[in-house]
């Protein structure tokens, strides 16, 4: 078994004659873009998504890596119990640990399993509607060649309006950027209408954690 994140794997696909035969590859420390489940799909290789955190001393829970849409349930390890609080995100309890709240909005379903749907405090709220970045961004990014994240704008008559951040050197195309129109007519396809962005902002690089998660405020 190898234990890596999700950007080092088309390297490790790519180039698995150099090194020695893995069974099970462990993937860890952020969301996998559906890019990058396609390759891990396509190679046939073993590979499980792990969900964790520092304060849970590593993952609490895995699922197998499947073709992106087709994304199981989270099963927790044998001696976790997940609960929800009164804003729907996850608690986290394990014999001799305090418990867990974070600020992970999550869906649980039969046998204790869960799927994370995203952070409390990214949610866009929108005209008394609520719209996840994180989940619409995996959608997002089977339709749209070049790397962007969503973000909340504040806005006088719907409290906020979603807008789209473009990274101007993504290094996944050479494309030119299209317009905010454009974009559109491709999100229109699988987003409702007021799931649209409203804004477009250009930028050199995609604010992030060192780990490499998206900050969006």
């Amino acid at each position: 078994m190898i234990s890596v994140v999700p950007s080092q794997i088309p390297y490790l696909i790519k180039n698995r004659k150099l090194f020695r035969p893995v069974n099970n590859y462990l993937i860890g420390g952020s969301f996998i873009p559906p890019k990058i489940q396609t390759i891990i799909f396509e190679s046939g290789i073993k590979a499980w998504e792990s969900y964790g955190m520092t304060e849970t001393a590593s993952h609490i829970g895995i699922r197998k890596v499947n073709a992106p849409g087709q994304e199981e349930p989270f099963t927790p390890m044998e001696d976790v119990i997940v609960s929800l609080d009164s804003r729907g995100c996850l608690i986290i309890e394990r014999k001799g640990w305090e418990p867990v709240i974070t600020n992970d909005i999550a869906q649980l379903y039969d046998g204790g399993r869960f799927k994370i749907i995203g952070r409390i405090d990214d949610v866009i709220i929108t005209g008394g509607k609520k719209f996840h970045p994180a989940e619409m961004e995996k959608t997002a990014e089977e339709l749209l060649p070049f790397k962007f994240m969503f973000k909340g704008k504040r806005d006088d008559k719907w409290g906020e309006t979603i807008s789209i951040v473009v990274e101007l050197n993504s290094q996944e195309t050479n494309v030119e950027f299209p317009s905010l129109e454009l974009i559109n007519a491709l999100l229109e396809s699988k987003f409702e209408r007021w799931q649209l962005p409203k804004s477009i902002e250009i930028v050199e690089s995609l604010p992030r954690t060192p780990n490499g998660k998206l900050k969006r405020r």
